[in-house]
């Protein structure tokens, strides 16, 4: 197997960090509505389940999308971010281990999962 099973799909490349839903349990359950917290949701792992779920707490679109962007002075891979607004060019280097999952790997991505969701939803 090549990367981690179960990682969240933003940023592109490198996966998100999953996040521990309070009992310290990194899995979710799919068909459960409330299985992640405020602000997440269970994403389903293609082949994968364990007793505890079948997916993992990844942030929703208006979560990802409205993150703090996380560059690096010694970024050196253009990704684009989500400013509220409009969606802006920046450095990253993806061996950080802190990330945003506002990093995306193209101004079209940007716009498409943002900005188009924004005006959708006004």
């Amino acid at each position: 197997m090549i990367g981690p099973p179960v990682t969240c799909p933003l940023p592109d490349g490198v996966g998100f960090k999953v996040i521990h839903p309070q009992d310290g349990n990194p899995f979710c359950d799919s068909k459960k509505k409330d299985s992640c917290p405020d602000g997440y949701e269970c994403i389903r792992s293609i082949g994968f389940r364990t007793s505890q779920g079948d997916g993992v707490c990844c942030p929703t679109r208006e979560t990802a999308c409205s993150q703090e962007v996380v560059k690096s002075p010694d970024g050196w891979l253009q990704r684009w971010y989500f400013d509220g607004t409009a969606c802006v060019k920046f450095q990253w280097d993806p061996a950080m281990t802190n990330c945003s999952a506002n990093n995306f790997i193209s101004e079209n991505h940007c716009k498409s999962y943002c900005v188009e969701a924004m005006k959708q939803n006004v």
